[in-house]
């Protein structure tokens, strides 16, 4: 029950964040306990996409380009790559 409430919790603040239903939401970091987040994506209605850490740019810009997410999740050390990805797709 507690892990449910969790979600449920964290799932609201998605949607309070603006996270829609359909959104694609991305997690890029290694694996950790912060997978709780996927189960709330998929709660707040949204599709998760699981952009893994050891991807090369190039193959991490495919995905991002591909897929579009609306919201990325990610560790400190991708952030500089993701947010270039971002700048270079014209997706300010």
């Amino acid at each position: 029950m507690q892990l449910n409430d969790r979600t449920n919790r964290i799932a609201l603040v998605f949607l309070l964040m603006g996270v829609n239903p359909g959104d694609h939401v991305g997690r890029c970091a290694q694996n950790s306990a912060d997978w709780i987040a996927f189960y709330c994506v998929f709660k707040a209605g949204a599709v998760a996409l699981k952009l893994s850490d050891a991807l090369t740019r190039g193959e991490l810009a495919m995905l991002v380009n591909h897929a579009q997410p609306s919201f990325v999740f990610t560790a400190v050390a991708k952030l500089h790559e993701l947010v270039a990805l971002r700048c270079s797709a014209g997706l300010e």
